[in-house]
C-alpha cells in the first residue's frame, strides 16, 4: 500500500495477513472459488474488453474458452459464491485498469472439488487481462534449471479405465482417496506400504475406513522422526535424520516460484542421534535387501549427484556453494518472458486456453452450480483452519504449543451461526454429516463468514503411544468428515477434497469427557 498498490483477499475467512496496511478481505463461500474466476473472466472478455491480438501471440483455441466462459455470467454465479454481481464486476475493473497485476491461489482452493479448473480459470484472468509473462504480473521463475521440461504429458488424453472408473496418475501419483480401495482390490490388492514422513491415517478422509484397510497389509514400514498413529500400526518405524542433522539444498523451492532466487547449501549441524539415517540411505538399504541395485552399490555414494547434474546448466555445484559465503548462490533474477518461452511445453509453444482434457468436467461443473444453488440459506461449510500451533500433525508432542483453545481441536463458528442454533462458547458439539461425525468445543469466531465453520487439519493423535504431549491432547481427526473413494477427490489433479464440506452442528447430548474439553482461558 505504501507503493500505491492494492491487495485484496478473497478467502471465507478474515485472514491475519488482511489488515489495514494490506488489504481487505473478499469473504466468499468455500469452494466457489472456481465460479468466482470464471465470472472475472467473463467480465474481461464479454464487457471490459481484452487485445486478442496479444493473447494470440501466446495462445490458441481462443474462442473455445469464449465459448465456455459464456456459461458463467456474473449475476448467474454471484448468489452461489456469496459476492454480490457489483462487487465481482468491480473487482474485474480494478484488477483491468491497474498498471500491473497479479492474481494467485493456494492450497485452500487446490483442496476443493474444483482445484484444477480454478487454477485454469486463474491462468487465463492474468493472460486475458495481460498480465501474464510481464513484470508484476504473474511470471515464471526458471531458477536454477528448466525442471518444466520434464512436465510434458506424454499422451493427449492421460485417463485410463483403471479399477474404479476412469482415472489418471499426476506426477506418478494416484489419488490417495483410493487408498482403501486400492488396498482392498481383490483382483491386485496392495500387500505393502511404506509411508516416508507422512501420516495418511490423519492427512487423509476417512480413517476409519483407511485403518481397516491398512489392518490388512502384510507389511507397513514408517520412515519419520516421530512414531504417529501410522507407525503404530507399522510392522517397522526407521527413525529418519531431522533438519539438523543432514546436509541439504533448497534445490526444488528455486524453481518456479522465486522472484528472486538463490540456492544454498546446509551442511549437518549436528551428527545424526542414534540409529537415525537419511531418507535416501534407508530406501536403499531396503532395495539392497530387495536385490535392487542402489547408491550404496557404490564405494562413495553421493546423494546429491542428480541435483549436482542439473546445477551445472548455472555452472555450480554442491563443492562450489559450500565455499560460497554462506553457502549461498543468488540466482538471476526471474525473466517474465519465460513463462512462454520455457513454461509453456506444447511443441507450437503455445498455451492451449481451452484444453480438450477439462471437457470432461464440464459437466461436474455444472452440477456442482445446481447444487450449490439448491442449498439450504442456512447450510454450514466446513473449512480447514491453519494455526500457528502446528504443522499438518507435526509439532503435535511439543508442550509450548499447547495453549489455551489451541490445547484441542476445537469448532470455530461465527457468534451470529452459534446464536441461531442456541450454542454458546464452550458448549460440546457434534460436528456431523453423512461421511462421519466428531466431537469438539465451540469457539466463537467473527473473523469467519456467516455459514462457514473451521477446525484444524491433523489432529487425532489419541493412539501415539511414543507421543505423551500429543496423546494427552489428542484433539479429533476433523478428515474424518471428508468425503472418501471415487467421490473424494478432483479427477484432473487427484487432490482429496479436504474443504468446503457440508456439515451439521449440533449441541452434544452427553457432554464427552477427556479429549474433547479444554480451557477457554
Amino acid at each position: 500500500k505504501k507503493r500505491g498498490g492494492t491487495v485484496l483477499f478473497v478467502n471465507p475467512r478474515r485472514i491475519e495477513s488482511s489488515s489495514p496496511e494490506t488489504g481487505e478481505v473478499l469473504l466468499i463461500k468455500p469452494d466457489t472459488d472456481f465460479y468466482f474466476l470464471a465470472g472475472i473472466l467473463h467480465e474481461i472478455v464479454f464487457r471490459i474488453g481484452y487485445d486478442r491480438a496479444a493473447v494470440e501471440r501466446h495462445a490458441r483455441r481462443v474462442d473455445e474458452l469464449l465459448d465456455f466462459v459464456r456459461r458463467y455470467p456474473v449475476d448467474r454465479i454471484a448468489a452461489v459464491t456469496g459476492i454480490d454481481a457489483g462487487t465481482i464486476r468491480q473487482v474485474a475493473d480494478d484488477f483491468c485498469a491497474a498498471p500491473t497485476a497479479s492474481i494467485y491461489m493456494a492450497t485452500g482452493v487446490n483442496q476443493g472439488r474444483q482445484g484444477a479448473l480454478a487454477y485454469w480459470m486463474l491462468t487465463m484472468v492474468s493472460l486475458f487481462s495481460g498480465n501474464l509473462g510481464r513484470r508484476g504480473g504473474n511470471i515464471y521463475s526458471r531458477g536454477v534449471a528448466d525442471v518444466v521440461q520434464g512436465s510434458k504429458r506424454k499422451r493427449e488424453d492421460p485417463f485410463y479405465d483403471g479399477p474404479f472408473g476412469e482415472m489418471r496418475t499426476v506426477g506418478g501419483d494416484l489419488p490417495a482417496a483410493l487408498l482403501p480401495e486400492f488396498i482392498e482390490n481383490p483382483d491386485d490388492p496392495i500387500r505393502a506400504l511404506i509411508v516416508v514422513s507422512g501420516n495418511p491415517l490423519l492427512s487423509v478422509g476417512g480413517d476409519g475406513r483407511l485403518r481397516r484397510a491398512l489392518e490388512q497389509l502384510d507389511l507397513i514400514v514408517t520412515v519419520d522422526l516421530y512414531r504417529t498413529v501410522t507407525g503404530e500400526m507399522a510392522d517397522y518405524v526407521l527413525p529418519a535424520t531431522d533438519w539438523l542433522e543432514r546436509e541439504d539444498v533448497n534445490f526444488l523451492n528455486t524453481m518456479g516460484v522465486a522472484m528472486e532466487p538463490y540456492l544454498q547449501y546446509t551442511p549437518a549441524v549436528v551428527p545424526a542421534k542414534g540409529e537415525r539415517r537419511d531418507d535416501w540411505w534407508i530406501l536403499s538399504r531396503i532395495q539392497q535387501e530387495m536385490g535392487v541395485p542402489t547408491l550404496l552399490d557404490d564405494p562413495d555414494p553421493n546423494p546429491f549427484a542428480a541435483v549436482d547434474a542439473m546445477m551445472r546448466d548455472s555452472g555450480l555445484s554442491i563443492d562450489l556453494l559450500a565455499t560460497m559465503p554462506c553457502q549461498t548462490a543468488v540466482l538471476p533474477e526471474a525473466d517474465p518472458s519465460h513463462v512462454f518461452s520455457i513454461a509453456v511445453q506444447h511443441d507450437d509453444g503455445l498455451i492451449d486456453c481451452c484444453p480438450a482434457l477439462f471437457q470432461r468436467s464440464y459437466r461436474t461443473a455444472e452440477r456442482i452450480l445446481e447444487e450449490l444453488a439448491a442449498e439450504p440459506a442456512d447450510q454450514l461449510k466446513l473449512i480447514t483452519r491453519r494455526t500457528h500451533y502446528m504443522v499438518n500433525s507435526w509439532l503435535h508432542n511439543l508442550p509450548v504449543f499447547k495453549q489455551g483453545v489451541h490445547q484441542t481441536n476445537p469448532l470455530w463458528m461465527n457468534p451470529d451461526d452459534a446464536r441461531c442454533r442456541d450454542l454458546v462458547e464452550g458448549d460440546d458439539v457434534t460436528v456431523r454429516n453423512r461421511h462421519g461425525e466428531v466431537d469438539a468445543v465451540l469457539v466463537c469466531d467473527d473473523t469467519l463468514r456467516p455459514g462457514v465453520v473451521a477446525m484444524t487439519h491433523g489432529w487425532g493423535q489419541g493412539t501415539a503411544r511414543g507421543l505423551d504431549v500429543a496423546r494427552r491432547n489428542p484433539g479429533v481427526n476433523v478428515n474424518r468428515l471428508a468425503p472418501t473413494g471415487t467421490d473424494g477427490y478432483d479427477p484432473l489433479s487427484n487432490q482429496s477434497q479436504l474443504t468446503g464440506i457440508n456439515v451439521e452442528v449440533i449441541r452434544t447430548t452427553c457432554s464427552p469427557c477427556g479429549e474433547n474439553q479444554m480451557p477457554l482461558g
